[in-house]
């Protein structure tokens, strides 16, 4: 039997330079997850309202301790940290 070489697969290019398309699919992609984040959280405050939580006060309440800051720097900076390292140069990812 016969082996043939694979062909490369030819996909959909919405852009005519492939760094742009992959970026735009990253963004599309992006969208996609925060919709259904969205999507889950609102299913979780009905829920919870639903229980007689009031969660959207209690996040509000939350949000607005003065220590709030100084608690989330940290994780923010180090997820930004890790969703920009894909896009730094070299980068192998």
């Amino acid at each position: 039997m016969t082996h043939m070489p694979e062909q490369p697969v030819d996909r959909y290019h919405a852009l005519d330079d492939p760094v742009q398309d992959a970026v735009f699919r990253l963004v599309l992609n992006l969208g996609a997850e925060v919709w259904v984040l969205k999507d889950r959280l609102g299913l979780l405050e009905e829920a919870l309202n639903e229980r007689g939580i009031d969660v959207a006060e209690l996040i509000e309440e939350l949000s607005r301790r003065p220590d709030r800051g100084k608690l989330i720097t940290p994780e923010r900076d180090a997820f930004l940290d890790r969703f920009l390292s894909g896009m730094a140069l070299g980068a192998d990812r």
